[in-house]
């Protein structure tokens, strides 16, 4: 067998038998030259196995290609074909797994997903099989810490399986906030997966989303041009011809903002979300945000609305815009949010270091509403009891104790729950006097995440959490303590990390100054300045106390270090 663009020989197989099984001997043949091999290129495994029967297996090959093409809904179509047609074939419950993954599923399909293939998980090969093991302690558990140390060990043992280096890859990017660890350590992951399985999109897609947060352009070009040589016709290449347009023809930028209200939502999702995360300007980061009003204007239904109002609320409190904001959540509920969403919220501006969206009386009634959906929703109980506490002890307390019960009873809680009622003891330990003790509740709760629901969702990514324990240490002298905390928001796990940006950002400037990094401090406060360029109502002193520190420090030499 030759490799037709590279004229060379890739594999070779011979087989005989009967004239009468022709149709057997070619299948072998097939499965021998073609199968095994890709098989082998694709597990790092010596010896995988392949599904029964050539329909299946083009279907199970199909749908790793559509894979590595970044075609996600097209592998799980394909991965659903070969299960029809081989329902114990371990790989293709594995590979739809981890196709499902990259569509940000809901918690129930993730967890249906890792179930169907867990039943078959000793037929896997040793990689795969290690890796569920991986996805699975990871959801259940939410340890990030962990899920990073097992992948890290498991290229350590095979450094020639491209699946294992592109799942260390993508948990060291997309929750490096939450990790502590830099993006080059999840560079290097992708480009190891790159050079391995040069046909694999994915991480080429990583790589030039690297290159611009370093503004690498050169890179971010080359990056660009070998993934439109791999994939030409999914989302991903949509926005990769549109970024290349963004970033090198500008001039054009305007034809690229007029073809949004004709994009599917996953490629204006994915745009407001790099373009919050690494825009390096405003401008850039304006395209986000069109993306975003255009996913609000386009919302149909409870969840699109709540998902569409909830990232236009987040981008425009993390841009200072606090007047804008107040306005849009009045605007919201009668174009149609749910009243859960706008109590939540309400209830947020109220607890954290948010600025407050309405009165106290307000946010009272909206704090009621929560407290009685009982097992209804984890997160408005949590709120609630937040909220209540030290202004309605007993309803606080009560609704704490619920809290306690569900995570005891329930077999298999949500990471995320079990830290929303550390949440709850450790603010019982700060008005207690222990402020130690609740830094320290706050540092384990925020080390567990449910971390399908991170991307999107209200409060999957702790950040009311983490903004708290980085307040608590900044006003208690642990100026370290703070800045660790805070630099889990210097980029952001989730859309949502970005409405704590005015606030944490000064915290994180002000600690860098009393531990004398004069550098960092002055960064950050460019970062902020930069961030409020068009804040409204209190954003402006926000941003006009942050300029005076910027020129302060302008104006100073910066100390050796």
């Amino acid at each position: 067998v030759h490799d037709a663009t590279r004229r060379e020989p890739v594999a070779s197989a011979d087989t005989a038998g009967p004239a009468d099984s022709l149709h057997a001997l070619v299948s072998a043949l097939v499965v021998k030259a073609f199968a095994e091999r890709i098989a082998r290129e694709r597990s790092g495994w010596a010896t995988p196995s392949v599904p029964r029967g050539l329909p299946a297996i083009a279907a199970y090959f199909q749908g790793d290609r559509d894979f590595r093409h970044g075609d996600y809904d097209r592998a799980v179509e394909r991965f659903d074909r070969v299960i029809a047609l081989d329902s114990a074939y371990a790989p293709a419950h594995y590979k739809r797994m981890l196709a499902l993954v990259q569509l940000n599923p809901g918690e129930a399909q993730i967890r249906s997903a890792l179930r169907a293939a867990g039943a078959f998980r000793e037929r896997l090969d040793p990689v795969s099989r290690q890796l569920l093991d991986a996805y699975e302690t990871l959801v259940r558990r939410g340890d990030l810490e962990l899920a990073d140390r097992a992948m890290r060990d498991l290229v350590a043992r095979y450094p020639g399986s491209v699946d294992a280096w592109f799942a260390l890859g993508e948990l060291q990017f997309h929750f490096a906030p939450l990790l502590g660890t830099p993006l080059s350590e999840a560079e290097a992951a992708f480009g190891q997966a790159a050079q391995l399985d040069p046909a694999f999109a994915a991480p080429v897609a990583h790589l030039i989303t690297l290159a611009i947060a370093r503004d690498d352009d050169d890179a971010t070009r080359t990056h660009m041009r070998r993934y439109l040589q791999i994939d030409s016709t999914s989302v991903l290449a949509a926005l990769v011809r549109a970024g290349d347009t963004l970033i090198f023809r500008p001039e054009l930028g305007p034809r690229v903002i007029a073809s949004f209200p004709n994009r599917p939502r996953a490629f204006l999702e994915n745009l407001a979300f790099v373009a919050s995360e690494f825009g390096r300007s405003p401008a850039e980061r304006s395209v986000g945000q069109r993306a975003v009003d255009v996913l609000w204007n386009q919302a149909v239904g409870r969840d699109e609305k709540a998902r569409a109002f909830r990232m236009r609320l987040a981008a425009l409190l993390g841009s200072g815009r606090e007047t804008s904001a107040r306005a849009f959540l009045g605007d919201a509920g009668r174009a149609g949010v749910p009243r859960t969403e706008l109590d939540r919220w309400l209830v947020l501006g109220g607890t954290t270091a948010l600025p407050d969206l309405a009165s106290d009386a307000s946010v009272d009634v909206a704090a009621r509403r929560l407290a009685v959906a009982r097992d209804d929703s984890i997160v408005d109980q949590w709120l609630a009891a937040r909220w209540f506490t030290g202004r309605d002890a007993d309803l606080a307390a009560d609704l704490t104790r619920h809290l306690r019960q569900y995570l005891h009873a329930e077999p298999d809680p949500l990471p995320m729950h079990q830290s929303l009622v550390d949440d709850l003891e450790a603010r019982e330990r700060l008005a207690a006097g222990d402020t130690a003790g609740a830094l320290a509740t706050w540092r384990r709760a925020t080390q567990r995440f449910s971390i399908e629901q991170v991307p999107f969702a209200l409060a999957a990514s702790l950040w009311p959490l983490r903004l708290t324990r980085t307040r608590l240490a900044a006003a208690s002298g642990r100026h370290r303590e703070a800045l660790d905390a805070s630099e889990s928001f210097v980029r952001i796990a989730g859309f949502v990390d970005q409405a704590a940006w005015p606030e944490v950002l000064h915290v994180r400037a002000d600690a860098a100054l009393a531990l004398g990094d004069t550098a960092l401090a002055r960064n950050t406060y460019a970062q902020l300045v930069q961030l409020l360029v068009n804040a409204d109502g209190a954003g402006v002193a926000t941003r006009e106390r942050a300029a005076r520190e910027l020129e302060r420090l302008t104006s100073k030499p910066v100390p050796d270090r």
